[in-house]
């Protein structure tokens, strides 16, 4: 088993394990941070660039049971002037697309990058 050092106050010392741990940890590459919202261009976009169509959109909508909850949610996916990171709704379609939340924030951050 090997050693890692580092020096520290001009010396050299010896790590811990819960040092190599965590210099392991902030090595890692970081998200991008998530905006709070997209506009529905971006939105639709993003989901484009990750091969996600039309069809399954229209299938998250159709899986909402309850019809009046069904049209509210489309009205606010067709007419929204944007989508907020934090609307349930994306948590929703998210879970029903099986992301993760880590996933949805990384979607966000690049949806919002300029092309």
């Amino acid at each position: 088993m090997s050693t890692t050092f580092a020096i520290r106050d001009g010396k050299k010392v010896a790590l811990s394990s819960e040092d190599v741990a965590w210099l392991a940890e902030m090595a890692k590459p970081q998200p991008e941070f998530a905006p709070a919202f997209i506009s529905p261009l971006q939105a639709r976009n993003g989901l484009r660039a990750w091969g996600i169509g039309r069809a399954q959109i229209d299938a998250f909508f159709e899986a909402i049971n309850d019809a009046a909850e069904r049209e509210a949610a489309y009205d606010a996916w067709e007419y929204a002037t944007q989508i907020d990171r934090d609307n349930p709704l994306v948590a929703a379609c998210a879970a029903f697309l099986g992301k993760t939340d880590a996933e949805v924030d990384q979607f966000f951050a690049d949806a919002r990058q300029p092309e």
